[in-house]
C-alpha cells in the first residue's frame, strides 16, 4: 500500500513537503529531497544539536522553526539561519503551537500568551488571549487556537483580541484543520469535534473517534484523515455524513497529505499511499 520515497539516516526526524520538495528536519542538518525523483537536492548542517522538540514551517522564502524557547528563521534556498527570536526563558515559557499568515509568525507560548513577530520588520509582541497553553494554532481570515482546557479561540487578526471563545473539549485541544465551513478539532479527550467557523459552536461531536490519542492529517477531496500512533492506525471519515469511511492499519506522528498521496514518515523512512488507489 505505501511505496518507498527514501530512507535516511538521524534520530529524530520531522518532514515537511513545499510543492515538490520536501524537507526534512534530521538532526542537526536540514535535508532537501526532490518529491518527483526522490533524490537529495541538498543537505546541511544547519544547528549546532540534536533536538527532539523541533517543528517548523515552510513559509515561502523562509522555513520558520520552533525549538523550545526560539524561533528561527532561515533561507529556504541556502539553508542559512537568517534570524533567531527568543520567546521564552525555561519550561514554564516555551512555544507550543505555530503557524504563520502572509504578514505574521503566531506562537503559543506555554500558559497562555500569544506571541507574535512581524515578518517583515522582526519586531516581537505578546498578547493574552488564553488562560491555558496554545498547542494548535491556524491564522486564516480569523486566528483559531486550541487550548489545554479544550477550548477552542476566535481572535481578531488586527487588534489581536480574543472574540469569542467555546468550550469543545473535556481536555487539551491539541489538533485543529479547517476547511471552509468548518473547523475540526481533535482533542486527548479522544473526541472528533466539528465546529462552525462563524460561531465556533460545536455542530457534532464523535466521542472515541479512536481508543487512543490521535490528530488531524489533513484533507482530501470529501474526505478528513486522522491518525492514532498508539493505536497504529489512519482513519478516513467522509465529510458528507461524518461517517468513517476507511481504516489503514499504520500510523506515524509525521503524516500529511499532498497531492492526493498521504506522506508518513517512520523513522528515517519516508514513503506514501495513493488515496486514490485505496
Amino acid at each position: 500500500m505505501f511505496k518507498s520515497v527514501v530512507q535516511l539516516n538521524g534520530t529524530n526526524n520531522i518532514m515537511k513537503i513545499d510543492g515538490n520538495i520536501i524537507y526534512v528536519c534530521s538532526d542537526k542538518n536540514i535535508i532537501k529531497i526532490d518529491k518527483k525523483t526522490s533524490n537529495v537536492i541538498d543537505c546541511k548542517k544547519v544547528f549546532p544539536k540534536n533536538g527532539k522538540s523541533r517543528d517548523f514551517i515552510i513559509d515561502g522564502d523562509f522555513i520558520y522553526f520552533r525549538e523550545f524557547c526560539t524561533c528561527y528563521r532561515i533561507d529556504s534556498d541556502t539553508l542559512t539561519i537568517m534570524n533567531e527570536w527568543k520567546l521564552g526563558n525555561d519550561l514554564r515559557t516555551d512555544i507550543c503551537g505555530i503557524c504563520t499568515d502572509d504578514s505574521n509568525f503566531y506562537a503559543g507560548i506555554r500558559n497562555g500568551p500569544l506571541a507574535i513577530i512581524n515578518k517583515k520588520t522582526g519586531q516581537l509582541k505578546y498578547y493574552n488571549v488564553s488562560d491555558s497553553s496554545i498547542w494548535t494554532i491556524k491564522a486564516d481570515d480569523f486566528i483559531y487556537a486550541g487550548n489545554v482546557n479544550g477550548q477552542i479561540l476566535k481572535i481578531d487578526k488586527l487588534s489581536y483580541q480574543l472574540i469569542k471563545d467555546a468550550n469543545i473539549h473535556k481536555k487539551n485541544l491539541k489538533s485543529m484543520l479547517l476547511t471552509k465551513e468548518y473547523i475540526y478539532t481533535g482533542s486527548q479527550d479522544l473526541s472528533l469535534g466539528i465546529i462552525d467557523r462563524e460561531t465556533i459552536e460545536c455542530i457534532d461531536k464523535y466521542k472515541n473517534c479512536h481508543k487512543k490519542m490521535f490528530y488531524l492529517v489533513g484533507k482530501w477531496k470529501n474526505y478528513i484523515i486522522t491518525a492514532s500512533v498508539p493505536c497504529g492506525e489512519t482513519k478516513i471519515w467522509d465529510i458528507s455524513n461524518h461517517s468513517l469511511y476507511k481504516t489503514i492499519n499504520k500510523a506515524t506522528w509525521n503524516m500529511t497529505m499532498k497531492d492526493s498521496k498521504l506522506y508518513m514518515m517512520d523513522g528515517g523512512m519516508i514513503s506514501y499511499a495513493d488515496m486514490n488507489k485505496l
